[in-house]
């Protein structure tokens, strides 16, 4: 199984190429331009946000924040790993657990989901542990 990545909001879109194996979205309502980035080890662990409401809908996950007036999509891979984040979870951990469900190398699948988790740490869906 070969996967496409893609990340749009609906605010800025953007678009990265490159990343074959896994696929997911994220839609956001932006309310600042803050940007939030850190540097995730492998044995960081991270938790989604306790406060967002959040269901399944036809296989993506849609979240709301009540308090800051916004909602978020996450589709494909995307939900697999939100589902994973319900629980404190090593990045490592995340890593293996992907890379055991789907077909892609550990080095690509470490980076794709580096990418991802820094885009739910700057919305504030997730918060390290």
């Amino acid at each position: 199984m070969r996967l496409a990545l893609a990340l749009a909001s609906n605010v800025v879109a953007q678009h990265f190429n490159g990343w074959p194996y896994l696929h997911y979205r994220l839609k956001c309502v932006l309310t600042s331009n803050l940007i939030f980035m850190t540097a995730l080890t492998p044995d960081a662990l991270l938790i989604r946000n306790p406060d967002l409401i959040a269901t399944d809908m036809d296989g993506d996950t849609v979240m709301m924040s009540i308090e800051r007036g916004t909602y978020f999509g996450i589709g494909g891979v995307g939900s697999r790993l939100w589902v994973l984040l319900a629980q404190p979870i090593s990045m490592a951990q995340l890593t293996q657990t992907i890379c055991s469900e789907y077909e892609v190398d550990a080095a690509t699948c470490q980076a794709d989901i580096a990418k991802f988790t820094q885009e739910l740490l700057k919305n504030g869906l997730v918060s390290l542990a």
